[in-house]
């Protein structure tokens, strides 16, 4: 979770304190009219629902400072999805005492945030597909000769600090490779992918590991008219949280994504070719926009 998670999450809490300082004042009023015990027992047991949803919010910020802290990307990883469990069981404290105190706005809340839910259960709306392609004035071997070297992916990969193989192995199908990568706003991260696939000077296949969410690479060379086409490719197939609660933003994010990705390409045809020139066709695949 980055700073700007944790200032959202403390703007949530701060909705909240107001929107009880609010409900509490109308409740105030309405129990102007009833006998006194009546009246107590209803803000007492106001103020007791209250409690729960702030402790439960304070705990999302908590593991959200945790959060920061990871060194792996398996724990970025899974505490990400604590906060977010985290957060959705606030959502659901405060649509419980929407209901019980004000049941038609509640019972409106509970519509909508249920439909938006069922929006997500498919599948294929919570995939994030990206990939981006080039052509190269270039030999395949050439590309292939950098494209497929593991320890010079950080000469022209995005936030990408250190590339290695595992034991020293050469590029197989079952090898680890081990990265440390340092996206903005976030910690230095070492993540673990699997090569699930291998054709020399042709593809690479991979397989983030040991996180809660599918995550793949494929990268692909092919000759063409006039020089090499180079492509990379990548999928997060996210959980029904997760795309409840980052959904809004698919749209935006593959395209930065994807934007990334040509960039990257870029930078890889000047490793390729003697002077840096723009691929003589690029285009960003953004399938879901």
């Amino acid at each position: 979770m980055t700073k700007r998670d944790v200032a959202s999450a403390a703007l949530f809490l701060v909705i909240l304190v107001v929107g009880y300082l609010a409900l509490r004042a109308s409740l105030l009023s309405i129990s102007s009219g009833m006998p006194r015990p009546e009246a107590v027992a209803l803000l007492r047991e106001l103020s007791s629902a209250t409690f729960v949803s702030m402790l439960v919010l304070g705990s999302v910020a908590v593991l959200g400072l945790v959060q920061t802290r990871s060194k792996t990307l398996a724990q970025y990883a899974w505490r990400a999805r604590a906060v977010a469990i985290g957060v959705l069981a606030s959502w659901v404290a405060l649509l419980g005492i929407t209901l019980h105190f004000t049941p038609a706005i509640g019972a409106a809340l509970t519509l909508l945030s249920a439909g938006w839910v069922a929006w997500w259960i498919p599948a294929a709306r919570r995939t994030i597909d990206v990939s981006a392609t080039a052509v190269f004035d270039r030999e395949p071997s050439d590309v292939a000769a950098v494209m497929f070297d593991v320890a010079r992916d950080p000469e022209w990969q995005h936030h990408l600090e250190e590339s290695a193989i595992e034991d020293g192995r050469r590029l197989a199908a079952g090898v680890i490779i081990r990265q440390v990568v340092h996206p903005p706003k976030v910690p230095r991260l070492i993540g673990r992918l699997a090569v699930t696939r291998y054709e020399p000077g042709r593809r690479l296949e991979l397989v983030l590991l040991d996180v809660p969410d599918r995550v793949t690479e494929t990268e692909t060379i092919e000759t063409v008219p006039g020089g090499t086409r180079v492509s990379t490719a990548g999928r997060q197939e996210l959980s029904l949280g997760m795309a409840v609660l980052g959904g809004y933003n698919f749209g935006a994010r593959r395209k930065q994504f994807s934007a990334r990705r040509l960039e990257s390409l870029r930078r890889l045809e000047s490793l390729v070719l003697p002077s840096l020139r723009r691929p003589r066709a690029a285009s960003p695949s953004d399938p879901g926009t």
